[in-house]
């Protein structure tokens, strides 16, 4: 995916295509997490080279998950209070709440990964 605000869009038209015979509420939720991993990663973090990010989908019989590389920011993605007010700052917020765990692991090179674990 480009490390651009378009990626959001082409994911979800990404899943759509990939899992279709995910239900309804599940896709609907898989959909609004990964939303919020892509704009994180493109909003909060460096590109991977070529000015990409990688999405990848793992599916079991129980759960998706979903999963955003990118070139690292220098931070670990923590939950915070959301503060009404504000425009932005709700997106882990959101992750937290529609998947059953997610988490993020350093990967060689400076990469970061922020996946999700949706329930089907």
């Amino acid at each position: 995916m480009p490390h651009h605000a378009t990626a959001t869009a082409m994911t979800r038209s990404w899943i759509r295509q990939h899992l279709p015979a995910v239900t309804s509420d599940a896709l609907d939720d898989l959909q609004a997490v990964a939303t919020e991993l892509v704009s994180n990663a493109i909003r909060h973090a460096q590109a991977l080279p070529g000015n990409k990010l990688w999405i990848q989908c793992r599916a079991d019989e129980d759960h998706v998950e979903f999963s955003v590389v990118d070139g690292g920011s220098g931070s670990t993605p923590v939950v915070r209070p959301v503060n009404l007010e504000s425009a932005d700052g709700r997106g882990l917020f959101i992750v937290a709440h529609l998947a059953d765990e997610w988490g993020a692991r350093c990967q060689a090179g400076g990469r970061k990964e922020v996946w999700a674990r949706v329930k089907l």
